[in-house]
């Protein structure tokens, strides 16, 4: 099963967003904003404990890699 961790900003700043250390089992990928559109690729990985800004009035999706499966 693939899992998703989604971001919502609906304030007119942009806003930082800290991976959970409870994600911290392998890493995330951003596979859409509303800003970008999809993402295609793996070039830009996510940690636990990284900090993700995501703009004003916009939604950021990641997605965990399963690398065992």
């Amino acid at each position: 099963d693939d899992s998703f961790y989604v971001m919502a900003n609906a304030g007119d700043h942009w806003m930082q967003f800290v991976m959970p250390e409870v994600l911290d089992h392998e890493p995330w990928y951003p596979v859409f904003d509303t800003l970008s559109g999809f993402v295609e690729g793996l070039a830009v990985q996510v940690h636990a404990g990284q900090v993700i800004i995501v703009p004003d009035r916009s939604i950021m999706v990641l997605k965990r890699a399963c690398l065992g499966c």
